[in-house]
């Protein structure tokens, strides 16, 4: 286990968007799939953070995942930084980078882990 990781559980926003890309210094194509968790903080409000899954992780997320899902993902938060105008600059808006989904539920069905277990 490393320092930087959180688990979340809620519910997701929309539609998870899958990607095919092709990484920098590598020639092999890796799926990226994109989705919105809305967490419920016990408070009448809530908080919702941006995830990002690869590989294995993005096509079961891809497959299960619809609109309104239940999901438990574990992963790390990551910071974006990027070049503008030869600065550097770090943007604040924070994502949850998805080592994995303990699982995903829909209407009465639950597809326990993206291993099949």
């Amino acid at each position: 286990m490393w320092n930087n990781s959180v688990i979340l559980a809620g519910y997701l926003v929309r539609k998870p968007e899958v990607k095919t890309v092709t990484i920098t210094g590598e020639t092999e194509k890796r799926n990226v799939c994109n989705f919105v968790i809305g967490v419920n903080t016990g408070h009448d409000e809530g908080s919702f953070f941006k995830c990002a899954a690869w590989g294995r992780t993005a096509d079961y997320v891809a497959k299960y995942g619809d609109k309104g899902s239940f999901i438990t993902v574990e992963g790390e938060l990551k910071a974006h930084s990027y070049q503008k105008d030869d600065i550097q600059v770090t943007s604040y808006d924070i994502q949850v980078k998805t080592c994995h989904v303990a699982a995903v539920s829909t209407r009465g069905k639950t597809n326990v882990n993206e291993h099949g277990e």
